[in-house]
């Protein structure tokens, strides 16, 4: 009997170790349930600002957020006689330490589509508009309980430039001149499910904050994605936050063949690379 406790008692011990070794480990970024945030944001259909599409994300992203804790903000204003809205997540009711963005909405109009017959349909954007909102949503998962104050932003109405005379980064041109704090850095995602992904130094923006970042993917073993080379300066929802004066970083893949177009779909975007940018943000993040 004796031994038989000793063995119980050993048995229990074991367990206990390993469980807190488990709670030390820091949280891994699941692309999977990232690819499937993906696949429930195309379900809404196209998320064109003002549509119900997009109310029906918002909600959605929304929700998702509270059920994992996050305090949200929802930031509504009016452009062009269109209801626009942000959304912020919040871990902490402190002045943010860093704010991460992306955009939400989908492009009007597939522009750049090889059959002139498909220019006026909207784009299902898979990977402009969906892969950065779900990699963000799922670092969700993993930062609320991290040391420092982090907002979690998805800005409306980034894609609409140059239609019906808009311009571009509506969502977070409203938001920065909104924004009360500085923060110490903000890095903004688009674009970053390509299954040949591609994502090179973005001429706008913040030096050094960008080489931390793409040391952090040399070292992860994604040199081969994040490559340090310049190649675009783009018009994002960074620059609304550079000219506030905050070190801001744009991560985008503008290689991409399908981007505003109708092929701009699931077939086109890869959980393998939504990993490898949420991997690095994360690292990034618990350093």
């Amino acid at each position: 009997m004796r031994n038989m406790r000793s063995f119980r008692k050993t048995i229990f011990v074991s367990i206990l170790i390993v469980f807190l070794f488990a709670g030390c480990e820091p949280r891994s970024f699941n692309e999977q349930r990232a690819y499937g945030y993906i696949a429930t944001q195309l379900s809404f259909g196209h998320r064109i600002p003002g549509t119900v599409s997009s109310r029906k994300t918002l909600h959605y992203l929304n929700n998702e957020l509270l059920k994992l804790g996050w305090e949200t903000e929802i930031q509504e204003f009016e452009h062009k006689d269109v209801q626009l809205t942000n959304l912020i997540a919040k871990n902490s009711p402190a002045p943010p330490a860093i704010i991460l963005g992306t955009h939400y909405d989908t492009r009007t109009f597939s522009d750049r589509d090889p059959d002139e017959y498909k220019i006026a349909t909207p784009v299902p954007g898979a990977n402009d508009g969906a892969s950065g909102t779900a990699v963000l949503l799922e670092l969700a998962h993993n930062l609320l309980n991290n040391d420092q104050s982090i907002w979690i932003v998805f800005f409306d109405a980034e894609d609409q430039g140059n239609i019906n005379g808009w311009d571009w980064s509506v969502g977070s041109q409203y938001f920065a001149d909104r924004l009360s704090h500085q923060p110490e850095k903000a890095i903004i995602i688009d674009m970053i499910g390509d299954t040949d992904l591609n994502i090179y130094y973005e001429g706008n923006s913040s030096d050094e904050l960008a080489k931390n970042i793409w040391d952090i993917a040399e070292k992860l073993g994604y040199g081969d994605s994040f490559i340090k080379e310049t190649k675009y300066s783009v018009i994002d929802d960074h620059l609304p936050l550079l000219n506030n004066g905050i070190p801001t970083t744009l991560i985008i893949d503008l290689d991409y063949e399908k981007w505003h177009t109708t092929q701009d779909n699931l077939d086109h975007v890869s959980a393998d690379s939504l990993k490898k940018v949420g991997s690095v943000l994360l690292t990034f993040l618990n350093d």
